[in-house]
């Protein structure tokens, strides 16, 4: 689901620095039960 959405967010090059915060914050968080 997360895939799909960053996915999304990928096509809208203007939020990609924003994308890669988020994914930063996001990714601990997915390793975490």
């Amino acid at each position: 689901l997360l895939v799909a959405v960053f996915k999304e967010l990928q096509d809208l090059s203007s939020l990609n620095d924003l994308l890669n915060v988020l994914q930063s914050l996001l990714l601990p968080f997915a390793v975490l039960p």
